[in-house]
């Protein structure tokens, strides 16, 4: 079995500058970007940093993780609001999923034959209605039933208030579309 040091090589200066100059102006153009990205504008670069320690654990990028988090406490981010980022990414990534079941629905009921719509006429992306909500609950009632206090947990106000959350979750679902 391999290690996480294999599998992930520890972030160098050196292994940097060797990234750097297999594309120089890239890379330089990237390191503006996201200088001008977490700089302090409309938020703050702890709420940015917040939003990008979130962003890491959708990607699941070990990287990111480490690096947004060592900067996220540099900039006065508590462990308990890190981890509420945390949290909402987590939940971002189930609801994700759960979105999308819209898609399995539509097709059960095409194979189950109880569908109006044709195996032709399906589409890629049905829309997530009230009935479709319905549909997918009625399908999985007690599980739906466990998210509803979750989620209401996870947007809370706590270490980090309902608009921030509500920022994070902005985007993760960017991230997880």
């Amino acid at each position: 079995m391999r290690n996480n040091k294999e599998l992930f090589p520890p972030a160098t200066p050196e292994t940097a500058k060797k990234r750097a100059a297999l594309a120089p102006e890239v890379a330089k153009d990237f390191r503006n970007f996201i200088k001008a990205v977490l700089k302090a504008g409309a938020l703050d670069e702890k709420t940015k940093q917040l939003i990008a320690v979130a962003a890491a654990h959708v990607t699941q990028c070990p990287y990111s993780i480490q690096e947004h988090t060592r900067i996220a406490k540099q900039k006065g981010a508590s462990n308990e609001e890190l981890m509420e980022a945390i949290w909402i990414a987590a939940a971002g990534r189930a609801s994700g999923s759960y979105q999308f079941a819209a898609i399995a629905v539509q097709e059960m009921e095409i194979i189950d034959g109880t569908s109006e719509i044709t195996n032709e006429e399906k589409e890629l992306h049905p829309q997530n209605t009230i009935e479709m909500a319905r549909k997918k609950a009625g399908l999985a009632p007690s599980i739906v039933e466990s998210w509803r206090p979750f989620v209401t947990a996870v947007f809370k106000a706590g270490a980090i208030d309902a608009k921030t959350k509500q920022l994070i979750a902005l985007a993760v679902s960017h991230i997880t579309q």
